[in-house]
């Protein structure tokens, strides 16, 4: 059996000045004019069925999410993986990264054991 990273933590974060990402988006309290978007489950899941499930969402919020990046800074896919031995990496598809590249959001991964 194949076993691979896992995935804690995933959101889309963008810094704008002005609500246009509600409801989709959500402000965070503590950051001024930062918002985001949750795209995590209820438990870490499997690189492979994360990248699943981020792409299902991504494609479903795709045309809203290009236009909130046009008129945003700083727009990233944030994840948090756990990349310790024996994974020492966690390889992005293709066709992941021109999804992502084409809602205008950067691919921003940390290590969930720094």
């Amino acid at each position: 059996m194949t076993s691979y990273p896992l995935v804690h933590h995933a959101l889309l974060r963008c810094t704008r000045e002005d609500s246009k990402g509600a409801p989709l988006f959500q402000p965070v309290k503590h950051l001024q004019n930062v918002w985001v978007m949750e795209l995590g489950t209820k438990k870490p899941l499997p690189w492979p069925d994360w990248l699943a499930h981020a792409t299902t969402l991504l494609k479903k919020h795709k045309r809203k999410l290009a236009s909130l990046s046009k008129t945003g800074t700083d727009c990233a896919l944030h994840i948090v993986v756990d990349l310790t031995e024996p994974y020492h990496a966690a390889a992005f598809p293709p066709d992941f990264c021109v999804l992502t590249a084409s809602c205008g959001f950067a691919l921003e991964v940390v290590n969930s054991n720094l």
